[in-house]
């Protein structure tokens, strides 16, 4: 297999590459990959409050 190479289009001027994207990006992947196996697994979804109160008997 070839490198994992990543492209980054960005107007922020005072932080490198690198930087932005492991600070940011993977941030934003390693949480959004929480939020998925939170759902996944325990079969969670989003809940009105309206509801929540026959969910709780």
């Amino acid at each position: 297999m070839g490198a994992n190479v990543r492209f980054i289009v960005s107007n922020i001027a005072n932080i490198r590459a690198k930087a932005l994207y492991e600070q940011c990006y993977c941030a934003r992947g390693a949480a959004e990959l929480r939020i998925k196996d939170h759902k996944t697994y325990l079969r969670s979804d989003r809940m009105s409050p309206r509801n929540a109160g026959q969910a709780m008997q």
